[in-house]
């Protein structure tokens, strides 16, 4: 008896929270101001600095103790959601360095890579040729063995940290989608669930705006405190493992949730070098594509009307240099110099001269539901000064 009552339990909660999910004064409005700003999107110029590639870092399959999810599921919800490449990161397994796919499977190229769970957060040993030995198990050491096995070190939940971990590393994850989904209010988290879980995209993506989405700014300040320590590549994890099955459900689908946030690389072709070197240096931008297709944004150095550098790059200052956004959408932009506001404007093309030398980032806010809302994080330019050389 005890076991039907709590079985009723959960299918009214489902009831409830589908309702509250389609609710017609937040789903519905939500919807129609979504097909709105989308029906101004247009393709931007293609970047002289490679082809725009959406990929996923940080996802679990069955190797993992925590993923019952069979691969198959991974690639078919990846290639729906024109996900070009995914950064694969299972638990520490010995496994995982010889039976994780590598190469294109189903039309989607699959990185290895692995999670190492140490000093509260994680390290994302992402391409690494095999299983990391723990052994010792300070920064430098565990840092310097991923780069021997062939990968490209990168911090994943980094606010989780017990104090701020040395800057040793090729990049950080500056946003956190499973972060989000566990500060969910609790009276937001079932109709959030029941939207993600329907199996349809929109649905999805429309429950991830209302119920979940947030700024992480203490992501993008703990970036910007590495940033000023060297040259650190940003990208979004998803920390995906459609493991929550419960009544026949998947409350966590695959489906559900790699389409909400992408990494737009800039590769010259989809390959696992060329997604690695990108993902090293920065030469990416974090989408929130639940609102609007981000492809083709651009962040770019010009001089003399040519594009000489691309987020995730450096180059020497001159006073003939300028940055410049190109967008998809019209959106509210807002660059950052060392940390700092520096400039900001509205429209589809902003242009901002440089007079000094820098870290320059810019981020891009879509107006969506009556309030500007994250759509396009870049990796920085790096502006040195007059006569420095860029590494």
């Amino acid at each position: 008896m005890t076991r039907i009552r709590a079985l009723r339990a959960v299918a009214a909660l489902l009831a409830f929270a589908s309702a509250a999910c389609s609710a017609p004064l937040s789903r519905a409005l939500l919807r129609a101001d979504l097909r709105e700003v989308r029906v101004e999107r247009s393709a931007t110029a293609a970047s002289s600095f490679g082809l725009d590639a959406p990929g996923l870092v940080h996802v679990h399959t069955r190797l993992s103790h925590d993923s019952p999810a069979p691969l198959e599921e991974l690639v078919s919800a990846a290639r729906a959601a024109g996900v070009r490449w995914v950064c694969l990161t299972d638990h520490t397994n010995p496994e995982t360095g010889h039976a994780l796919p590598r190469g294109e499977v189903g039309g989607v190229l699959l990185v290895p890579g692995e999670e190492i769970s140490l000093w509260s957060g994680a390290l994302l040993a992402l391409g690494a040729d095999r299983s990391i030995e723990r052994g010792d198990k300070k920064y430098p050491g565990v840092v310097g063995r991923v780069r021997e096995a062939g990968g490209v070190p990168v911090y994943g939940h980094i606010t989780h940290f017990h104090g701020t971990p040395p800057a040793i590393v090729d990049g950080i994850a500056v946003y956190d989608l499973s972060d989000d989904f566990r500060g969910t209010p609790v009276l937001r988290m079932p109709a959030a669930l029941a939207c993600v879980s329907s199996g349809d995209p929109e649905k999805s993506a429309e429950g991830y705006l209302l119920f979940v989405q947030t700024g992480q700014r203490d992501h993008r300040a703990i970036w910007d405190a590495f940033l000023a320590r060297g040259p650190c590549a940003g990208v979004a994890e998803t920390n995906a493992h459609a493991k929550f099955r419960y009544l026949g459900r998947t409350f966590d689908p695959f489906e559900g949730l790699v389409g909400l946030v992408r990494n737009h690389a800039l590769v010259p072709g989809v390959d696992e070098a060329s997604v690695l070197e990108a993902v090293r240096r920065g030469r990416l931008h974090v989408g929130f594509d639940a609102a609007a297709d981000s492809s083709g944004a651009r962040f770019e150095a010009f001089r003399g009307g040519r594009p000489v550098a691309c987020g995730g790059d450096a180059l020497p200052f001159d006073p003939a240099l300028s940055l410049a956004v190109h967008l998809p959408l019209p959106a509210r932009v807002r660059v950052l110099r060392d940390g700092v506001p520096w400039r900001e404007g509205e429209g589809r093309v902003l242009q901002f001269p440089v007079d000094g030398p820098g870290v320059y980032r810019a981020e891009a806010d879509l107006v969506v539901g009556g309030e500007g809302r994250p759509w396009v994080l870049f990796n920085p330019v790096r502006v040195l000064p007059a006569g420095e050389a860029a590494r």
